[in-house]
């Protein structure tokens, strides 16, 4: 868990060192309230300041033993901060050096400062990992701000040409500007003038954004005011000028790789090898996730050559058949000689929505976010790090996504229902119907993602006046190999950094832990994105050359795998929602003093929800949605 804070006004406006102190203690409150406890709660706050420039950065003390959270070159022009990680730090490190800069600490961040004094066009293409930084140029007055390749790490902002403020963490930009801007001095008149925080409002349009697609895209964010910078792109800014934002990364899967199928597996072998390597070394102690999906296991296996003990594993069951059975996580976990921790969640547990929705820095939809928080919870005591599969599947495509050619192993589970759809159901929940197999992939890939794809359901349920034009999710500008690699580009640019990134980075931060994305890493996204449709799906299969590679290393538990169906077990949000959160549902969204009542007709969603409630049909998704909105607005004394 780890964030950076900065605010840069003209040179006429000092920043003191009693306001760079209250920032800092304002930011150690704010993390105090929006922290569950826990026994890794404590998190060092540095500051720097000058005349008009003022940076902060706090890490969790278990992510790190270097205390340096604030970096410089040789001849402290370039002041850095970071949060996250910079995966190949020690390899820039080694570089550098050879090229004869000096460096003061082991800071992974420091080593942006010598990248910045060289001055090389686009050196952001380096680095590996997820992170967000700022660099201050000192000399030149000129900011730089960089967000990681698929927005694992989040950055707000707020400016324009007299002043800009900027955090890691919207809650943080937020509290430390209304701690300023009620300073009765010339830094409290700027802030009051130049950012306005207590006169910030809720953006109609990431309302709908999240309504229709379950998370709001950069560079939009839930206050009209404020901006987030979208993945893989840089800002730069200087006094008296507009912000620039720049790509510097984009998707691509263009020109394809022609390898025969063994020796794709073998590079793959290799790559996926190297990638868990360099993830698993950034924390310790460390603990995988393990589930069936052949992701999963997979990295497991891989992981259990790494370690040089026992491995430790960890699973989660939402399901009570599994409790007294052997579960095929256990299985998997003992083939490869893992110490496995397996947890069950039979009965919904209701006081953790409240502390789960303050911990959101945005609110968002996708219920799976209860796997993630459960999971960190029965983590956090005893390893600060979490190794994950999260993302393979913005590699590989979903099953569910591919058109009738490649669906052949889905017909059994095929619905032969009408084509009209239900907001509730799966792949972000819908059911399938023949008629599906006939769309083109990007067509499916909307209908499937999106929690109302025609904007009718939400338009039933909203007031007149809050009804407007549904959000579609928007193509990828990757230059594409075809029209399945136009899907996959779509589904990576959108949901990876606004759902799963977010959702991730918000309880990492909450329960003080680091959870790594071996599937993520730059090598090995870049190596699969330019491989052939077939070695993705072939014959009916996902993720085809994963399971190529399992079978050929690890043909006993590729069978297990195989077996078990290679599913995850999802949370049962359906049946939380009819029992368990059915009084936090008639308090909230129902209530009379429920601050989405200016938007949402209270009566058509009392019916909607009665009916799911008694089985008639299942709204899961959006009455999720509704009430972690109407939560998230009252835990931050928000108003629509």
């Amino acid at each position: 868990m780890s964030g950076i804070l900065g605010l840069i006004l003209s040179d006429s406006f000092e920043i003191t060192t009693a306001a760079a102190e209250l920032c800092r203690d304002t930011i150690s409150r704010t993390l105090s309230q929006t922290a569950p406890s826990n026994p890794h709660a404590a998190t060092p706050v540095s500051v720097w300041r000058e005349e008009g420039c003022f940076l902060g950065a706090w890490k969790a003390a278990t992510l790190s033993d270097d205390e340096s959270l604030i970096s410089t070159d040789e001849v402290r022009r370039f002041q850095v901060v970071g949060s996250g990680g910079i995966i190949n730090s020690r390899e820039i490190h080694k570089t550098l050096t050879l090229r004869g800069h000096h460096f003061a600490s082991n800071n992974g961040f420091e080593c942006l400062a010598h990248l910045a004094q060289e001055g090389h066009l686009d050196w952001e293409l380096g680095l590996d990992g997820k992170f967000a930084f700022a660099i201050w140029d000192r000399h030149e007055r000129i900011l730089h701000l960089g967000r990681d390749r698929f927005g694992l790490k989040p950055l707000f902002w707020i400016g324009n040409s007299s002043g800009f403020a900027f955090s890691s963490s919207l809650t943080q930009l937020k509290a430390v500007l209304l701690e300023l801007e009620r300073q009765e001095d010339g830094l409290g008149g700027a802030v009051r003038r130049f950012f306005s925080p207590s006169n910030w409002t809720l953006s109609r349009q990431s309302l709908r954004w999240l309504l229709d697609t379950a998370c709001i895209p950069a560079p939009e964010t839930i206050f009209s005011q404020v901006n987030a910078l979208p993945p893989g792109h840089r800002l730069l800014w200087s006094p008296g000028q507009p912000p620039k934002q720049q790509a510097w990364w984009r998707l691509t899967y263009s020109p394809q790789r022609t390898l025969a199928p063994r020796q794709a597996e073998e590079d793959f072998s290799d790559i996926f090898h190297e990638s868990l390597q360099a993830h698993a070394s950034q924390m310790k102690p460390v603990r995988l996730c393990l589930d069936s999906h052949v992701d999963s296991v997979l990295l497991a296996a891989h992981a259990s050559r790494l370690a040089s003990g026992a491995l430790a594993t960890c699973s989660l069951s939402f399901d009570p058949d599994e409790v007294n059975g052997i579960q095929p996580e256990s299985r998997i976990a003992h083939l490869l000689g893992a110490e496995h921790h397996p947890h069950h969640c039979t009965v919904c547990p209701v006081d953790e929505i409240f502390p789960m929705v303050r911990s959101f820095e945005q609110p968002f939809g996708n219920p799976e976010v209860w796997h993630h928080w459960l999971l960190a919870q029965a983590s956090s005591e005893s390893s600060p790090g979490l190794l994950t599969a999260d993302g393979a599947d913005f590699l590989w495509g979903r099953g569910s996504s591919f058109p009738l050619n490649h669906l052949f192993r889905l017909f059994p589970r095929i619905s032969g229902k009408p084509a009209r759809r239900s907001p509730g159901k799966s792949l972000c929940g819908t059911t399938f119907s023949w008629q599906d197999l006939f769309l083109e992939p990007m067509t499916l890939l909307r209908q499937h993602r999106q929690i109302d794809p025609d904007g009718l359901f939400w338009n039933s349920l909203l007031k007149p006046d809050c009804r407007n034009a549904s959000c579609l999710i928007p193509a990828s500008s990757a230059p594409e190999a075809g029209k399945y690699e136009a899907m996959l580009a779509m589904d990576a640019d959108y949901f990876l950094p606004h759902d799963l990134s977010a959702r991730i980075d918000s309880i990492a931060s909450a329960w003080r832990v680091s959870f790594q994305h071996p599937w993520l890493g730059n090598r090995l996204f870049e190596f699969v994105n330019h491989l052939p449709i077939r070695h993705k799906i072939n014959g009916g299969i996902t993720h085809w050359l994963a399971h190529q590679a399992l079978q050929a290393s690890w043909p006993a538990i590729a069978a297990i795998t195989r077996q078990s169906g290679s599913t995850r077990s999802g949370v049962p949000i359906q049946r939380w929602l009819a029992r368990d959160l059915s009084p936090i549902f008639r308090d909230g969204p129902l209530g009379l003093d429920s601050p989405l009542r200016e938007m949402i007709d209270p009566k058509p969603l009392r019916i909607l929800f009665e009916q799911h409630r008694t089985g008639l049909t299942d709204r899961s998704k959006p009455l999720w949605l509704v009430l972690v909105v109407d939560l998230w607005l009252r835990e931050k004394k928000l108003a629509v």
